[in-house]
């Protein structure tokens, strides 16, 4: 029987569903030169899944089922994660990749660094980098070449191959399965990682209403300062979602985090409920019509999405029960 490797990569423009197949290509090289026994295909979602032929007004549902199925397939995932933010859809997907206890593999070509400090210094979003199992981070591919030529091709391609060959040779038998820690609050919210003013005080306003009812809520703290280094962060913000049995998750602000995107794979993978809530009234909108607050893996995740702020927390208690 033949297993896959699943690609997890943007898909909203010619260029990124180009490098998505280059990605494919070297799987496919990489697989015929080491002879995998039973054989070894990248399984590509947006390629291998059919989603033209989808239509009507599931289409959504649809694409996030067949690509989870596609998952179920798959033996591992690799993950093109480029960027100054992270695609979403991506990021649920590493984090249910993780949750079912598939090796999941990262590549990065930018020359992004976020931290506090010079001491706390990060070149991946921590959640993600304590979910990888392999991780390959070359910036010299988008810093050093002269131009844009065919030069770059062949270095991007070296970078993927690399890449490709580390995690195939290594990185499959990294089984970076989630320990399930006691029970803890019931509730963990996460509202952009509290990186922001608004987002801790949107979470401390939830853990505070849901505390008048009783019920004890935990809330994403790895982007304030603690004295933990920033695995060590995230590790307990992982271990927070994990202890809980509900997820809260805004969608207000545009793309959200990317290790918010990954707790909300890693939820669905564990069955936690999950409830989100948007606000906004401006929709994305693709060319068949099909209306999104945000990317699809990450919308139709949820058990149930609130659009009136004043209706979450009733709605957060709901699932609570």
């Amino acid at each position: 029987m033949v297993s896959h490797i699943y690609v997890a990569a943007r898909l909203y423009s010619a260029l990124d569903r180009f490098a998505a197949g280059l990605l494919a290509m070297e799987i496919e090289r990489q697989a015929a030169r080491q002879k995998v026994n039973g054989g070894l295909k990248p399984f590509l979602p947006f390629r291998d899944t059919n989603q033209q032929a989808f239509a009507g007004d599931n289409k959504a549902r649809a694409i996030y089922e067949a690509d989870l199925a596609g998952m179920a397939q798959s033996v591992g995932l690799v993950a093109l994660y480029d960027g100054l933010t992270k695609d979403s859809g991506v990021s649920m997907e590493v984090g249910f990749a993780y949750g079912r206890g598939l090796p999941v593999g990262i590549l990065l070509t930018d020359f992004i660094y976020e931290g506090f400090d010079a001491g706390h210094y990060w070149t991946l979003d921590p959640i993600i980098g304590c979910i990888a199992s392999y991780v390959s981070v070359d910036p010299d591919v988008t810093l050093v070449q002269p131009d844009y030529s065919a030069g770059h091709l062949a270095h991007l391609l070296e970078t993927m191959r690399d890449f490709v060959e580390g995690f195939m040779n290594g990185g499959l038998a990294r089984r970076n399965t989630p320990a399930l820690p006691a029970a803890g609050a019931p509730v963990y919210c996460d509202v952009f990682a509290g990186r922001y003013d608004w987002s801790r005080r949107l979470q401390a306003d939830l853990a505070e209403a849901l505390g008048r009812a009783g019920v004890d809520c935990t809330v994403a703290r790895r982007y304030s300062k603690s004295g933990l280094s920033p695995e060590e962060a995230a590790q307990r913000d992982i271990d927070a979602m994990l202890a809980a049995r509900v997820l809260v998750v805004s969608l207000d602000g545009g793309e959200i985090d990317a290790g918010t995107g990954a707790l909300v794979g890693l939820a669905r993978a564990m069955d936690k409920r999950i409830i989100m809530i948007s606000t906004s009234e401006v929709q994305a909108v693709n060319p068949d019509g099909q209306r999104m607050r945000i990317n699809l893996m990450i919308e139709q995740a949820a058990d149930r999405l609130v659009t009136d702020a004043g209706a979450f927390a009733d709605a957060v208690l709901e699932a609570v029960g």
